[in-house]
């Protein structure tokens, strides 16, 4: 006996009902899943994940990440006495940027040998001069100490040397300068 093609909806009447018991049972899931109580649930846990993943990468990452400057300390400068220059003393802050390349072995090395640069750095700043800190030479200041602080490393480690918090004492300005008039135009000359 030969099997006829059928018409796939003339299924058993068991199968029928359970599809349709199917269809029904997903029908009532995904009505009761996109009610707006369940829509406004789901979305609030949303905003709580996010608000708790974007807190512990913000917390993570400024502790992991480091930002490439390192502050090695206060300084300070005091001029001779006898010396004609015009800032007779100077305190700031030093920061140093360390190239990205060798930054975590750079703040390694820094570590051990933090003792042997703040000495090499105040030797250099006892040697300066209250020229050194003008505007117009405080760049091979800078340049100088860079130099010395990455031989103190024994490694090529910073990019640059910053310099905050700097405040200088300037000599005060003579008398004699203020009343020296041979340069005044408004002076009268001599007929002649």
């Amino acid at each position: 006996m030969a099997e006829t093609p059928g018409n796939p909806d003339d299924k058993a009447p068991e199968e029928q009902t359970q599809a349709t018991l199917k269809r029904g049972l997903a029908h009532r899931v995904l009505r009761v899943l996109t009610s707006r109580a369940v829509l406004a649930a789901l979305l609030a846990m949303s905003l709580v994940m996010q608000g708790v993943g974007f807190w512990y990468l913000r917390g993570s990452s400024t502790t992991a990440i480091p930002d490439g400057e390192v502050t090695l300390g206060q300084f300070s400068f005091e001029g001779s006495p006898s010396s004609t220059a015009n800032i007779t003393s100077a305190q700031f802050t030093l920061h140093l940027d360390l190239l990205d390349a060798v930054d975590q072995k750079a703040r390694k090395r820094l570590e051990k040998r933090r003792f042997r640069v703040e000495q090499d750095v105040e030797e250099l700043i006892r040697q300066a001069k209250g020229a050194d800190f003008e505007p117009t030479s405080i760049a091979q200041l800078k340049r100088t100490l860079q130099e010395r602080i990455n031989a103190s490393l024994e490694m090529r480690a910073i990019d640059e040397v910053i310099i905050t918090d700097l405040h200088l004492d300037r000599r005060p300005v003579t008398e004699v300068a203020e009343t020296d008039t041979s340069d005044d135009v408004s002076a009268p000359h001599p007929a002649g």
